[in-house]
């Protein structure tokens, strides 16, 4: 009974009455039941997770997988034992059952003595098969460790087979012999294959068992000599069969060719072998000994080898410590002197020999010459750090060259400089000259810069056109950020030297940076306001606010001089925040004095855009100036979009408030359109370099003519901006562009000029071959 109880079963049954029934009757007799199951996947599923005894697997089962079939998976996986039950018993269904190989078969229905039989049957017959299954397992270990073949010849068949390591024996190269006797007499020597046939032919005869030696044949993979023992077994069916088992005995039968041949090699192998007694004396070299130091036998003979060959080692007292120690073998690089005092790397194996009482009897050093091996790794070493083109130190060389440097520097309390180098246009020349022109380049290059560069300093090449410097400390600083700054305001392929000239106008930037702070803060800041008019009625739509700076003492500052200094230093942010600021309060009295829905353009710099509370920001300031949203239009420009990763989240939230988003200086930058269409762009400005050709340039007319039908279908907006003819004028509005922007309608205004300007012309002006106010 307590084997009952530990016997675990899993019920596939799809009919829950039946699946209730059949598990109260399992409980009843004492088994414990894993799982219920109603479908063959799932069954599948439970043997895998649980792992049970016995399955009791109903053949008509629901969905794709029926019983059968789930019987079959689960044998071919897991070889758990299945009883298949069903309520009928017919020919097809027995016949597709028997795949399955099932451990019984119950018809519905059945009795609970019938079930528990069944049961105990199938898990008699599955011990039965696990013993079988676990005494073949123990006698293929037993062979394998004995590493014996064992050889299969059926008789008549003339079947052979074999467990696969027969054929190891003959040749590891070749296929299993699995066809006829003719096969593997084949693979004996020629001299003896009839010996070994009549041995066979004997056993076949008297049915005892025979032993036979013979030699593998040479064509099959050299000689080898195997021992045999076979013996006939014969069944009533006449289905007789030799059994045989083959061993390889070379080694115990050639012990003296072992030693000759090991005497060969020792005479012949290209490694120097030194063989000393006890007493760590020579008593034999070979040939390769004197090869490689120029010793001769008779003058190494009864020498210590350390003293002969005058060896290096790290280790003092080496070979005592070496014999005295539990390990008898020894690997390492030693370096050698030869008869001409040439030293050399070498490649030493040392292994010790003992008596049967553990005492030393013989020391064998065997070396090679290893100089070529440390010319070949010397090479290695300098390729895996070092760039194959120009020899230059590669990335891996680079980075230890870096850590060198700034270690060396964080001693020394000083810094260590890291330049970038991009060269300019190679690309273009490996496209026209060719990949060779362009390698040509690279290794010119790599010698200039390494010409020009001290000895201490590193310059390694990262890959492509890319260099990278590595070198000491470099003073004054503030010098090279002054010249990298006047190179880079000249655009590329540019190079200067530090003068005092770039101090002057470096103190005059500081001056212009210092100076912007205060203006902010002091009000020598002021908006002007150039107006936006439209080209159907010369109607004043909107204004402009461009600022401008009365600098105490430089006077007048462009924009163009303080606007970089502003975005480089930061000062940007507050800049922008005053303008806007600014300009809203003077435009919103503006359209309430006068009764004007007058529309305000402010130009937004990237770095307000990236500023974590830009949005806020703007909110606040409509808000506490009481400005309306839908009379403010932000003008951002193309490279704006393409600097602002998160520019959809700002500028769709910009939307939402009300706001309009211009898009400035249209066509300068490079802004795709599926960019443009998924962006709440309302309004582009034409960039002035399309205006100032109009209408003579047919390229310009072009252009304009283009961006014109591209708004209109975009449903956007479009401002010529830098109109300064009237002709110009007259083009845009012919070509269906509906505002414009420039001098030939109003220069840049101050706030009481601008109220002026609309009280003198009612809000329309009058361009029409020539502009009114200047």
């Amino acid at each position: 009974m307590s084997m009952i109880k530990k016997t675990r079963l899993i019920v596939v049954e799809n009919e829950r009455a039946v699946a209730a029934g059949l598990k109260a009757q399992l409980r009843e007799l004492g088994y414990r039941i894993g799982a219920v199951v109603t479908d063959g996947k799932q069954a599948v599923q439970c043997v895998a997770d649980l792992m049970p005894d016995l399955v009791l697997m109903s053949i008509h089962l629901p969905n794709e997988m029926d019983g059968i079939a789930s019987a079959i998976e689960i044998q071919s996986r897991y070889q758990t034992p299945v009883i298949l039950m069903g309520s009928m018993a017919e020919d097809s269904v027995l016949l597709r059952a028997l795949d399955s190989r099932p451990y019984g078969y119950l018809v519905k229905p059945y009795e609970m003595r019938e079930l528990h039989a069944m049961i105990q049957m199938a898990l008699a017959r599955r011990l039965v098969e696990l013993a079988v299954e676990h005494s073949e397992l123990r006698l293929q270990q037993a062979i394998e460790a004995a590493d014996l073949a064992m050889l299969e010849w059926g008789h008549p068949s003339n079947q052979l087979m074999e467990n696969g390591r027969l054929s190891r024996l003959f040749n590891r190269d070749f296929m299993p012999i699995d066809q006829s006797a003719e096969e593997f007499l084949v693979r004996i020597d020629a001299e003896q294959r009839e010996s070994v046939a009549r041995s066979l032919r004997e056993t076949l005869t008297n049915g005892e068992t025979v032993r036979v030696e013979f030699r593998t044949s040479a064509a099959f993979g050299g000689e080898r000599i195997l021992e045999a023992y076979a013996k006939i077994y014969r069944t009533q069916q006449g289905n007789d069969r030799i059994i045989s088992i083959v061993r390889d005995i070379t080694n115990r039968n050639h012990d003296d060719d072992f030693l000759r041949h090991s005497s060969a090699m020792f005479r012949t192998t290209p490694e120097a072998i030194v063989v000393t007694n006890e007493h760590g004396r020579i008593v034999t070299v070979n040939a390769a000994f004197s090869r490689i130091t120029g010793f001769s036998e008779q003058e190494a003979i009864g020498a210590d080898p350390d003293v002969l060959l005058r060896v290096e080692r790290s280790s003092d007292r080496f070979m005592e410590k070496l014999t005295s120690s539990n390990s008898d073998d020894w690997q390492g690089e030693v370096f050698y002197r030869r008869r001409d005092d040439e030293l050399f790397p070498a490649w030493q194996s040392l292994s010790v020999t003992r008596d049967a009482d553990g005492r030393v009897t013989h020391v064998i050093n065997a070396f090679s010459d290893v100089s070529k091996l440390h010319r070949v790794t010397d090479r290695l070493e300098h390729m895996a750090h070092h760039d194959p083109l120009t020899g230059l130190p590669n990335r891996l060389l680079i980075n230890d060259r870096v850590e060198h440097a700034i270690a060396q520097a964080q001693r020394d309390c000083e810094r260590c400089v890291l330049l970038f180098l991009d060269l300019d246009g190679f690309k273009a020349v490996n496209d026209t000259l060719g990949h060779a022109a362009g390698d040509e380049l690279l290794k010119t290059v790599a010698v200039r810069l390494t010409r020009v560069l001290r000895q201490s300093d590193t310059i390694g090449r990262l890959g492509g056109d890319e260099f990278i410097i590595v070198t000491g400390d470099s003073k004054p600083e503030y010098a090279a950020d002054m010249v990298m700054y006047a190179v880079k305001q000249h655009g590329r392929n540019g190079f200067r030297f530090f003068s005092a000239s770039l101090t002057e106008r470096a103190g005059e930037r500081l001056s212009i940076e210092q100076g912007l702070r205060q203006a902010i803060d002091y009000g020598t800041l002021v908006v002007h306001y150039q107006p936006q008019i439209s080209l159907d009625d010369g109607g004043i739509t909107g204004v402009e606010a461009l600022v401008r700076w009365r600098h105490p003492e430089l006077g007048v500052i462009e924009p163009t001089r303080f606007i970089p200094v502003a975005e480089d230093s930061g000062v940007i942010d507050r800049l922008g925040l005053w303008v806007l600021r600014r300009a809203c309060q003077e435009i919103k009295d503006i359209r309430n004095a006068r009764n004007r829905q007058l529309r305000l353009s402010v130009n937004v710099s990237v770095g307000q855009f990236l500023h974590h509370d830009f949005l806020e920001t703007l909110r606040i300031v409509l808000t506490e100036e009481n400005f309306p949203p839908d009379a403010l239009d932000l003008e951002i420009t193309e490279s704006t979009l393409q600097v602002i990763e998160q520019g959809n989240d700002i500028l769709n939230s910009l939307a939402k408030l009300g706001v309009t988003l211009s898009l400035d200086h249209f066509g300068a930058g490079y802004s795709s359109l599926g960019t443009l269409r998924r962006q709440p762009i309302k309004r582009i400005k034409i960039d002035p370099s399309f205006i100032v050709g109009l209408p003579q340039e047919a390229r310009d007319e072009s252009i304009v003519q283009a961006m014109v039908a591209l708004s209109n279908a975009m449903k956007m907006s479009i401002v010529g901006e830098g109109v300064e003819r009237a002709e110009q004028a007259l083009f845009l509005y012919r070509m269906g562009c509906t505002e414009g922007q420039g001098f030939l309608f109003s220069r840049p205004l101050s706030r009481a000029d601008l109220v002026e300007l609309l009280a003198q012309s009612k809000g329309h002006l009058d361009f029409n071959g020539h502009a009114t106010l200047h």
